[in-house]
């Protein structure tokens, strides 16, 4: 549907866009976590739930997969998956070996715990600060001796320590990208390998960190909640100009997160 009629395949009504990964997510967000993909169809706990983990998030499991091994390798990997097991009983792990004998990777580590498990997969940005650095301040030195007069703080620049924290909410462990953003337009780019608990960056220099965003390429699908991949350093303005960019920055991540556009 994607390949033929673009990224707004289902519906594109009034402005309301809608592709096949949004529609996914919204079915598998409705029972995430209650069957693991390996479950016999019968014994799953109801019908919302088989239709949520079967079809959606399989396909999100995929789409991950494929964002994160880029170009056609996945595609090629599938094709060869297919010519290889036509017309025969393929199991479970004879899919999952295929995959990983094609695109020449060890990705039991992902299917572990995305298709045997029931762990939510979801990276927050949960701080984002900026403080002054205090300059030095004393008494001056003259001849080996401290006197008694003031030295005034260090002329120049101010200078800050910023800080950016990223947390893994879920239970499911893969490596992210983080960028932060400065407030004289610069960025850098992190990567962290998601397998504690929370990620801390620390930052220091004339710039103030403005933003940070996990994932910005969106490479992970299956993220369960992508209102929390961003967050801004708290303004220091006031009044209806700081409410302003509070509504706007969040009414952009509610159609970011229904949307996926």
């Amino acid at each position: 549907m994607e390949a033929t009629y673009g990224p707004a395949a289902y519906l594109d009504l009034f402005g309301l866009r809608l592709d096949g990964w949004t529609l996914q997510r919204l079915g598998y967000l409705g029972s995430p976590q209650r069957d693991p993909m390996t479950r016999p169809g019968w014994r799953f706990i109801d019908r919302d739930s088989y239709a949520a983990i079967s079809y959606d998030k399989t396909a999100l499991v995929l789409r991950t997969l494929d964002r994160r091994l880029g170009g056609d390798r996945l595609q090629t990997a599938l094709a060869a998956y297919l010519s290889a097991w036509r017309f025969k009983h393929p199991q479970r792990d004879d899919f999952l070996e295929a995959i990983q004998d094609s695109v020449g990777e060890d990705l039991q580590w992902y299917f572990d715990q995305v298709v045997a498990q029931t762990g939510l997969l979801d990276y927050a940005v949960t701080r984002v600060e900026s403080s002054e650095i205090a300059a030095f301040a004393g008494h001056s030195l003259r001849d080996g001796r401290i006197t008694m007069e003031d030295t005034p703080a260090e002329a120049g620049k101010p200078r800050y320590r910023n800080e950016v924290v990223v947390e893994r909410v879920g239970s499911v462990r893969v490596p992210v990208e983080v960028q932060v953003r400065f407030d004289d337009g610069s960025a850098v780019h992190e990567r962290w390998d998601g397998q504690d608990r929370w990620q801390r960056f620390e930052y220091t220099g004339e710039q103030r960190v403005d933003s940070a965003v996990v994932d910005p390429d969106r490479t992970t699908p299956l993220d369960a909640n992508l209102l929390n991949n961003s967050r801004r350093r708290p303004p220091a303005r006031a009044g209806m100009a700081r409410l302003a960019g509070r509504w706007g920055f969040w009414f952009q991540n509610v159609l970011w997160a229904l949307t996926g556009l």
